[in-house]
């Protein structure tokens, strides 16, 4: 196990360091296109960093309990509150992609459509989750393994 939470840590720092060094490159981007483009692979670098962080302490799922810990009331209300805003986004992408004229920033708008769908979705499971009780380390564990492989 020791040699897998290492790997873990290995990687973690990997994509911690890959996301500054693409911020100091984003400093650089002069074309808003570029920027766009570095500045979402530096956000999924530090959401890579943060998935590894929670597999560390999930001892890379095979933490000896299954206790997932307490859920605060603040925290419940917060995703709540952030999935409404979330479905607000929803609604706006979903304008803007269908009253687009041109071709290509309308399948670029259908994209940001179906990233808002997906982000949506995964914040409804989390809040479902967060008031489930008893909640699970594995029922965590499978939310964020649906969150981390669906296409992006």
């Amino acid at each position: 196990m020791s040699g897998l939470l290492n790997e873990l840590r290995e990687q973690r720092r990997a994509e911690q360091a890959h996301a500054r060094a693409l911020r100091q490159t984003l400093a650089k981007a002069q074309n808003p296109i570029a920027f766009a483009i570095i500045e979402g692979i530096v956000q999924e670098s530090t959401r890579n960093a943060a998935v590894l962080q929670a597999l560390i302490e999930a001892r890379g799922g095979e933490a000896a309990s299954d206790d997932a810990g307490n859920v605060t009331e603040d925290l419940l209300n917060e995703v709540r509150q952030e999935t409404k805003e979330e479905a607000e986004l929803l609604t706006g992408a979903g304008v803007l992609a269908r009253e687009s004229r041109d071709k290509r920033a309308k399948a670029i708008l259908q994209g940001l459509l179906e990233e808002q769908k997906r982000r949506h979705s995964t914040m409804q499971a989390l809040a479902n989750l967060l008031q489930k009780e008893p909640t699970t380390l594995t029922d965590y564990l499978d939310l964020l393994g649906k969150y981390v492989s669906t296409p992006h």
